[in-house]
């Protein structure tokens, strides 16, 4: 309905919904360059699904055991223009803003070699996403998801998507999200 033209104030969104769930709907407006400040509603309070919400550009997140209250708030707060992340999830982001490298020693990073685009669509197939949908949310063709795919498969020495995504989150290549 957003490529047709429909215009929304606000999307809400569950972080862990089926077929496309939150960072994926995330990162098709990332790609597609539409501005529409978007709430990422979430059962998990980790620290990394709560950096990633912001860094594919959430305008808010709260968790789903808020209060019908707090609820309220955070709605009105980002049809207001402004970002919305309750305190105790200020004060987490405060303490850890930025992903512990997990071997601190300053070395190669495990996603080197890999590119964005490959990394972007491996983290879509860890998500669970079809080749079709994984195309549609980066908006590219589904032969050129089957492209990066078939370079992954190499690079990891696997030959399915299940040892892809096993293999990529030991190497540290995506998250346990």
């Amino acid at each position: 309905l957003i490529e047709q033209g429909e215009r929304y104030q606000l999307l809400i969104a569950d972080h862990a919904m089926p077929e496309m769930d939150g960072f994926s709907l995330l990162r098709a407006l990332q790609t597609r360059r539409i501005a529409i400040p978007t709430l990422i509603i979430s059962s998990s309070s980790r620290i990394s699904t709560i950096n990633r919400v912001i860094r594919l550009g959430a305008a808010g997140y709260i968790n789903k055991s808020a209060t019908g209250k707090e609820m309220k708030r955070a709605v009105e707060t980002v049809l207001h223009g402004k970002l919305y992340f309750p305190d105790r999830v200020w004060a987490v982001l405060d303490a850890y803003p930025q992903p512990i490298p997990s071997d601190g020693t300053g070395q190669a990073k495990a996603t080197d070699g890999f590119g964005s685009r490959r990394i972007e669509v491996l983290q879509l197939v860890a998500d669970g996403l079809t080749n079709k949908q994984i195309g549609y949310v980066l908006n590219i063709a589904e032969v050129t998801v089957k492209y990066h795919l078939s370079v992954l498969f190499k690079q990891l020495e696997v030959k399915n998507r299940t040892a892809l995504i096993k293999t990529a989150k030991q190497r540290g290549i995506i998250g346990n999200d």
